[in-house]
């Protein structure tokens, strides 16, 4: 198998599974397969069924939504099946209720005995690999149960106070026969002995938030992986209590399981957002080696088939069950660019490159001269794009190509231009002028026309400005225009009178107070009514434009506004015609 090149070792298996779905009938919240893989069962709040796994389709066998009284103990939060009786399954449901199936009962009804132990949602529930009369079980109201199925009772309890207890996992028989890990709401992990339920034998904190998936290395006894709302895979080595590889996904990972026979390799599928599955090889944490994104909807449970390490099961709120092949997946790590080129302000080019497109040797036989050689040997032909050899060149002669001289500009540019320490004005002038001693015109009139866009000051004639704007700004204190030509021709601009800046007339013999006149106009603008006093004139244009004519026909006789009886005037007079046909 070491010597089997990628595409043999990862696209061709002994059987030619093929990537088959069927629909449930409702969102899948949980799977799990029998011993031999023939047969999967999928759960959620309202879907419970087994289906046999076929070469081409899956085939419905049981619907356990049966019976009279259909309640919560049929809403499966989670499901395992039983590794030696091949008829035994166990459910986890949201009202704490711990229930046992057998396939073998004669009634339509599979229920063997419901445990309530749980006072909250189990979050978890599973069976030991050897004994397979023992069941554990993770609830949110922080306990764990081991029921013994021949006793109908629970043998074991464990508590972690208040704390929900997210998942569990025994620990592989090979490795320790009485041990088990948990994870809870606060992100710490616990290492237990089921021969002293009192205490846990490790605990440390592996994730910032809820751990929300535990998974045991099947080869290595030290290994253990983690996953949570952190959006982050962790890998620790249990002896050190240590953290080895850290995987950043997008999301809330929700599930993790190891790849079988693949040691690098781990499965993950997301609590929100992304609905892919995605396979990470754990020392290339950024990029997943494989991706399957057939479901529409989030992933909630995965498994590998038969620990088949190139067919999966999964099923999803999009009501999908799928089996996934792994010839069929994508693989973002194929198509990442495996070169890259950089140009130094010295001329100097350096080239990276993998061993995919060719040694870098074939290359320098145009005057390079390598200066840097980053060779990681391949320690297995199967572990892919990691270990692959990559090799950097560095080229300090360019030929003609790029003059070293010609890229003065970049250096001198770098250390002549000024960005802060004066105004924006005069740094486009002085950056301008730094440009154009490079003879780089073009970058010149460029900071020009920044200078022109972001530093010209606005020129307008003052005297228009208060004509058009004073008047409504300053709700009255404008100085009144005169209509007179003749006053306009004798009297200067400058000389006004203080009763006009008040905005009283002229003509007016009472002495009015300025307050009183001040607060009798702004009483005016909030009911919406003219002044009569203002001299405010709107022409077709923009307010405050106005005409010389209509200047010289207005009166200073005050007019007399008429509220109308009627809100839009009539074209012509109505008449009433009566009819005396009747």
């Amino acid at each position: 198998m070491q010597t089997v090149t990628k595409i043999v070792h990862d696209r061709v298996t002994s059987s030619n599974p093929q990537t088959m779905f069927i629909h449930c009938g409702g969102a899948v919240s949980t799977i799990a397969q029998n011993k031999d893989a023939s047969q999967v069962v999928v759960g959620g709040r309202n879907v419970f069924k087994i289906y046999s796994v076929d070469d081409d389709c899956f085939e419905q066998k049981y619907d356990l939504r049966v019976g009279k009284h259909v309640n919560l103990n049929y809403c499966a939060s989670d499901v395992a099946w039983n590794h030696t009786d091949d008829h035994i399954l166990a459910t986890g449901a949201t009202n704490g209720a711990v229930v046992i199936w057998d396939l073998n009962r004669m009634s339509r009804n599979k229920q063997e005995h419901i445990f309530q132990e749980h006072k909250r949602t189990v979050n978890r529930v599973c069976f030991h690999e050897n004994e397979h009369k023992l069941l554990l079980s993770a609830s949110q109201d922080g306990s764990m149960k081991l029921f013994d199925l021949r006793k109908k009772e629970v043998s074991l309890s464990f508590s972690m106070g208040s704390t929900s207890v997210r998942d569990i996992m025994f620990s592989p028989c090979n490795l320790n026969y009485f041990g088990f890990a948990s994870a809870d709401e606060s992100g710490s992990l616990m290492i237990w002995d089921m021969r002293r339920p009192d205490r846990c034998e490790k605990q440390f904190p592996a994730h910032s938030g809820p751990v929300f998936s535990v998974n045991w290395h099947p080869e290595d006894k030290n290994w253990f992986a983690t996953a949570g709302r952190d959006k982050m895979i962790k890998v620790w080595d249990l002896s050190k209590q240590k953290c080895l590889y850290t995987i950043y996904s997008i999301a809330s990972v929700a599930r993790i399981k190891w790849r079988p026979q693949r040691k690098f390799h781990i499965a993950s599928c997301s609590l929100l957002v992304d609905c892919s599955i995605n396979i990470w090889d754990i020392r290339r944490p950024y990029v997943p080696f494989a991706t399957f994104d057939n479901h529409k909807d989030v992933t909630t449970s995965m498994v590998f088939k038969n620990k088949d390490p190139h067919v999966m099961l999964s099923g999803s709120k999009d009501n999908y069950l799928y089996q996934h092949v792994f010839r069929d997946a994508k693989r973002p790590g194929e198509e990442l660019v495996p070169a890259g080129l950089d140009l130094s302000v010295y001329g100097t080019v350096g080239h990276a490159n993998s061993d995919k497109q060719g040694k870098l040797s074939l290359i320098s036989e145009g005057g390079g001269i390598m200066s840097g050689l980053l060779n990681k040997k391949s320690t297995e032909r199967n572990d892919h794009f990691v270990d692959v050899a990559a090799f950097m060149q560095v080229f300090s002669d360019t030929g003609q190509v790029v003059p070293i001289e010609e890229l003065s500009w970049m250096v001198e540019s770098a250390r002549n231009y000024k960005l802060t320490g004066l105004p924006v004005e005069d740094l486009c002038k002085h950056n301008s002028k730094v440009a154009q001693s490079l003879h780089r015109g073009q970058v010149a009139q460029a900071w020009l026309l920044v200078l022109t866009l972001y530093c010209t000051p606005i020129v307008e004639n003052k005297n228009l400005h208060m004509n058009r704007t004073s008047s409504v700004m300053s709700s009255g204190l404008t100085e009144k225009i005169d209509i007179d030509k003749s006053k306009q021709t004798k009297e200067p601009d400058t000389d006004v009178d203080e009763k006009n800046l008040d905005g009283t007339s002229g003509n007016s013999d009472e002495e009015i107070d300025d307050k009183e006149m001040f607060d009798s106009k702004l009483s005016n603008i909030a009911r919406g009514q003219i002044n009569t006093d203002w001299d405010i004139f709107f022409g077709d244009g923009e307010p405050g434009s106005f005409d010389i004519a209509e200047i010289n026909d207005f009166s200073d006789t005050k007019q007399e506004w008429i509220l109308p009886s009627e809100a839009f005037h009539p074209r012509h007079e109505i008449q009433i015609v009566e009819d005396y046909s009747t």
